[in-house]
């Protein structure tokens, strides 16, 4: 079954998860038998209705994260949800926030780690983090171009040859490779 969510949705739907996944860390005081009230945790992060947050934590519930009880009002955190929000906590602070407006609002600090894949093999972990492959492809592809202008062929054959490196760098395998790098150089003017 395909889902047709955006990536925004998505982004919500993980910050969601993670969020109230921590609250109910906090509230269990690092205790698997400390029972949780699940609509204390879910305003914790701003979900006022405690129908929005029963499937963020059927989820954590369904990945083993969270047993949830008591017909969705509440549950207990495992042995794995207390390891997983302790080893990705290290570099997570959540700084409570007043809005200067009449109404007080907390706002949080997402202070997340990414984990993200190319799915060939290339594995990016960490905040604020680059890869260098990008930027080498990226100098490469510039070198090439630079090659190109300073060779001695004729203007129409440099033309047809940067027309080409173009061609290669929209194709659609290309720029999945290359993580979208190739796209962005190819509609760079000539």
């Amino acid at each position: 079954m395909s889902s047709n969510l955006s990536t925004e949705q998505i982004e919500l739907a993980q910050k969601q998860r993670l969020g109230l996944l921590i609250a109910l860390y906090d509230l269990s005081k690092r205790n698997v038998h400390q029972p949780i009230s699940l609509q204390e945790a879910a305003k914790k992060i701003g979900i006022d209705d405690i129908n929005e947050a029963i499937p963020v934590a059927s989820y954590l519930n369904a990945k083993g994260l969270f047993n949830l009880s008591g017909g969705g009002w509440g549950g207990h955190m495992t042995v794995a949800g207390i390891d997983f929000v302790e080893t990705i906590r290290v570099p997570i602070t959540t700084k409570p926030e007043i809005s200067k407006s009449a109404s007080s609002v907390i706002h949080f600090e997402d202070k997340s780690i990414r984990v993200s894949s190319s799915g060939h093999a290339v594995v990016q972990a960490g905040e604020n983090n680059t890869q260098t492959v990008k930027q080498d492809f990226k100098t490469n592809i510039e070198q090439i171009t630079k090659a190109i202008d300073d060779s001695n062929a004729a203007q129409d054959t440099k033309n047809e040859a940067k027309s080409l490196l173009g061609n290669f760098l929209k194709h659609p395998l290309v720029t999945s490779i290359a993580g979208g790098i190739a796209g962005g150089l190819a509609s760079k003017p000539n």
